[in-house]
């Protein structure tokens, strides 16, 4: 019983590292997005008649395209920084879904203010 004790309480400190790590790399997928969203809904408007094109088909190409464009931002950042694989790839398929989320409601918006 005593022996458990102290992993406890040494899970509450590693549960406590890996909220943390979370948090920040969900911080800075935001950022990333925020970032390559103008070029995403430039590429979308360009690439998909957004006024009658189908979500799925806006979706499936903003979220390939923003995975292509948050790479680039990411590569910056292992370069600057030392961060790993795993929360490199985790970072970019985040960023790619938040950019991709952004551009739909985006896309919502526009298509009420055409219609």
């Amino acid at each position: 019983m005593p022996q458990e004790l102290p992993r406890r309480r040494w899970s509450g400190v590693f549960s406590f590292a890996a909220w943390f790590r979370t948090r920040r790399v969900k911080r800075q997928a935001k950022r990333i997005a925020a970032e390559i969203f103008p070029e995403l809904w430039e590429n979308s408007c360009r690439k998909l008649n957004l006024a009658s094109g189908s979500t799925a088909a806006l979706s499936s190409y903003a979220h390939v395209r923003a995975a292509q464009l948050s790479q680039v931002r990411v590569d910056e950042l292992v370069r600057t920084t030392e961060i790993s694989a795993e929360t490199a790839n985790v970072l970019i398929v985040s960023a790619a879904e938040a950019a991709t989320r952004m551009v739909i409601k985006a896309a919502g918006a526009a298509r009420r203010t055409v219609a």
